[in-house]
């Protein structure tokens, strides 16, 4: 059992206790045999009834205990069998066209099921006994919710979201689709149709009967190195975080794509701000960072390889290795090593991008450069030069030619 919202007033409760959310005070009620329903009386107080009538009560709300509930168009809705509301109104063939017309009409107080194919909405207070009779109660407003993925979805049947997430696909599962969502910073919400489902921008559902819609909740993932790879940069991009300060100017832009894209080629730019409530998309310089709720705003902070462009490695023996952070297919390489006098020490170095091997070039500790290129498809995140004889091998930096890629 459960509860439903059906103008149930203050009356005369069960017990004394009072409780902070509706959840828990359904829960409560379902245990207790002579609890008819809960009454909430503020946004953190409600309280348990044992009266099966109902009073009227300024800013209370109640929900009467039925044998079962759903929820639809956001509302809770009881079933109340062996009675049917008074005042009947408007006819529709299926439960839910009726339930849909009732959520939006002014005064409608619930549905009569009189057959198969004919349901009636109501605008009564009343119950009427009637044998094989039942009836869906119009109740409060309720978003299902669950948690899936660490993270909390908020779930609307019969509605959409628009605004399509670039470069991303369409899905032929709902977990998969959600996965994706939450790590994609554009996405806001899964939008089902024709039998798919797809990442979408936008956070305002619209009816749409026959498509389902999910918006993104909080999440507990650690997303502190998800970014987005806009012409050819990966971007870190950071909710409710103002980056840097703003440079005169540069703050008309239409899109995130086109702000990046004037990021790389402006002197001093270091992110891309962009500001939800203001409609609002500018560059910024510096690399302060502080925290900023006043508005709806996302910081995408530019990166480079290894993070800050400076490719250095780490030796462990025989092998150096260079931590791009981020995915990348290279190209080119030009490896440069600290050269010290008089060794003749040399050999092969064996150079990969993760598992895939780039080339194999020569180098002792007269070579002051390398460069090579890279075979076809040579993609990853770390670069590891193995080789034959380190010697006075003493690698300083590494030059690329890349291109960020999303995933490797």
């Amino acid at each position: 059992s459960s509860g439903i919202n059906a103008e149930y007033g203050d009356g005369d409760y069960l017990d004394g206790t009072t409780h902070a959310t509706l959840d828990a005070g359904l829960a409560a009620c379902a245990k207790k045999s002579a609890c008819s329903g809960v009454t909430k009386l503020s946004s953190n107080k409600f309280r348990l009834g044992k009266n099966s009538g109902t009073a009227t009560k300024a800013k209370a709300t109640g929900y009467f205990r039925g044998n079962k509930v759903v929820t639809y168009r956001l509302r809770v809705w009881s079933l109340v069998e062996g009675y049917v509301q008074s005042v009947p109104s408007v006819t529709f063939k299926t439960m839910k066209l009726a339930m849909n017309a009732c959520s939006k009409k002014k005064g409608c107080t619930g549905v009569n099921y009189v057959s198969d194919t004919k349901y009636t909405i109501t605008e009564g207070s009343k119950f009427v006994g009637k044998q094989g009779g039942k009836c869906w109660v119009l109740g409060g407003k309720h978003i299902p919710s669950f948690t899936y993925d660490s993270t909390t979805w908020y779930y609307y049947e019969d509605y959409k979201t628009a605004g399509v997430v670039p470069k991303t696909p369409v899905y032929t599962e709902r977990d998969t689709a959600l996965s994706a969502c939450v790590r994609n910073p554009l996405c806001k919400s899964v939008h089902f149709v024709g039998g798919k489902w797809h990442q979408r921008k936008g956070s305002s559902p619209a009816d749409a009967i026959g498509q389902k819609a999910w918006l993104l909740g909080k999440t507990t993932l650690d997303l502190s190195g998800m970014t987005l790879v806009f012409h050819y940069l990966h971007w870190t991009p950071l909710k409710e975080v103002q980056y840097g300060s703003p440079m005169a100017g540069m703050d008309g832009f239409k899109s995130i794509a086109a702000a990046t894209r004037q990021c790389m080629a402006a002197v001093g730019c270091t992110a891309v701000q962009h500001d939800e409530t203001k409609k609002q998309i500018s560059l910024r310089t510096g690399t302060t960072k502080k925290n900023y709720t006043n508005t709806r705003v996302t910081s995408y902070i530019k990166r480079f390889p290894c993070g800050n462009g400076d490719c250095t490695g780490q030796r462990k023996g025989k092998v150096v290795t260079v931590d791009l952070k981020h995915c990348y297919k290279i190209r080119s390489m030009e490896v440069y090593n600290q050269q010290k006098c008089c060794s003749k020490s040399g050999g092969n170095v064996v150079v990969k991008v993760d598992k895939t091997t780039c080339n194999t070039v020569y180098m002792g500790g007269k070579t002051a450069t390398g460069k090579f290129n890279c075979a076809s498809g040579t993609q990853g995140k770390k670069i590891y030069l193995t080789f034959n004889d380190t010697g006075d091998i003493n690698i300083q930096g590494v030059f690329l030619v890349f291109k960020a890629i999303q995933k490797c």
